[in-house]
């Protein structure tokens, strides 16, 4: 029974690593996309 409990546990654990590693590099996606595209705005309405 204990060691179903730890198993459990770490299951869990690895699970919330994931789901944290994957909300971070959403995040990290969304900041560089909102960069790059203020970036070329910036370039775009520099040359005109």
């Amino acid at each position: 029974m204990i060691r179903w409990t730890r198993v459990l546990e770490a299951e869990h654990r690895r699970r919330v690593a994931e789901d944290t590693r994957a909300a971070e590099r959403a995040r990290i996606a969304r900041e560089l996309h909102d960069v790059v595209t203020h970036h070329v705005t910036g370039a775009a309405s520099s040359r005109q």
